[in-house]
């Protein structure tokens, strides 16, 4: 598959190739090298690219047409890395020289300048915004939440409860089960009432370690990558979500291979200097002539609005775990969504009660 699509390797042949795999929660990810000598040492470029492999169950909430466009138009900016070939079920991409960020660098305080500055240029990108308006309504996924993924959950939780074999696993359902009543939805709905009138961006709506790189040529770039959620939503949220998954390590060497560390969330300090950097961008990106001005009159009402969207966030991946999971042949031992579920209800638990003491 790499051939055609890179006109460099016309002389690569299958049996000088070499295939790793590297780290991805959604989709498996391979590197790819040349290790033929010869023409390394004729300066063979590139001699590696990334192999991205979409899973096919992504499809039923992940639109990839949408998240391919995205990808193609990042590829012509310094927000993305070249693409060399993608289709339905995979991607051929630049390997960059980075690493992912692990959640105790997020408080990197000159990283934390960077990651903000990148939101602000990603949320505000107007060509992404027109792509993504081609696929979804012009209006923020948290309003859009009931009808777009919580509408499954609720409908088939009855079906969820009766899979379940684990006492553990029914346990995490019983706790979630509060989810699906007028209570949950009436908290939810007052919550997103407490963001009306906030700007509407393109959010990532992903960000965490996982899909942040650092490249190794610099110690303040920082790269999103992985944006088969990009959508429509708050400018908030993107913010907020970051601010819930300081506390989240994805690479927990255990099973669930997830873990939370509730001492590194952002205080507030940190969390005011995050939306500073951030509102700092947005006044050159909009041509203010006072920066500081802008700045100071914003950034009161963006603290208070990523304080009502952190329990938001947090109950939106929690609903996602459930209906992610391969309900057809579902596999308790192996499956991590139950506990990520369990963990991000408890961050919904645990925030809600001050957010709604702001709307």
């Amino acid at each position: 598959m790499c051939f055609p699509a890179i006109p460099s390797w016309k002389a690569v042949t299958a049996e000088s190739l070499s295939f790793g795999r590297l780290l991805g929660m959604s989709n498996l990810i391979l590197y790819v090298a040349v290790t033929d000598p010869v023409l390394l040492a004729q300066g063979l470029h590139p001699s590696k690219v990334l192999l991205r492999i979409y899973p096919l169950k992504l499809g039923r909430i992940v639109n990839k047409q949408k998240e391919q466009a995205v990808f193609s138009h990042l590829a012509e900016t310094d927000h993305g890395v070249k693409m060399y070939y993608q289709c339905p079920q995979y991607r051929l991409e630049e390997f960059i020289e980075g690493e992912k960020l692990t959640f105790m660098e997020l408080n990197n305080k000159i990283l934390m300048k960077a990651i903000a500055q990148i939101f602000c240029e990603y949320n505000h990108d107007a060509a992404l915004s027109d792509i993504v308006s081609q696929f979804d309504p012009k209006t923020p996924f948290a309003d859009r939440f009931f009808v777009d993924w919580y509408a499954t959950f609720k409908s088939n939780f009855p079906s969820y409860l009766e899979k379940v074999k684990t006492e553990e696993n029914l346990a995490i359902l019983k706790r979630l089960q509060y989810l699906t009543t007028p209570e949950f939805e009436k908290e939810y709905k007052m919550l997103v009432q407490g963001l009306s009138g906030s700007e509407m961006v393109v959010a990532h709506s992903d960000v965490h370690e996982m899909n942040m790189l650092k490249l190794l040529s610099s110690k303040d770039k920082v790269l999103l990558i992985d944006y088969e959620y990009t959508t429509f939503n708050y400018r908030a949220i993107d913010i907020a979500t970051l601010w819930v998954e300081t506390t989240i390590d994805y690479t927990y060497p255990v099973f669930p291979f997830v873990k939370q560390y509730e001492a590194n969330k952002w205080d507030e300090e940190d969390l005011i200097k995050f939306i500073r950097a951030y509102l700092e961008r947005d006044a050159i990106l909009k041509g203010r002539e006072s920066v500081e001005e802008y700045v100071n009159k914003e950034l009161p009402s963006l603290l208070l609005e990523v304080k009502k969207a952190e329990p938001l966030v947090s109950v939106v991946w929690a609903v996602w775990s459930i209906i992610m999971i391969d309900w057809k042949e579902v596999d308790e031992t192996k499956d991590w969504n139950f506990a990520y579920a369990a963990l991000r209800f408890g961050q919904f638990e645990k925030s809600k009660k001050d957010a709604l003491k702001l709307v």
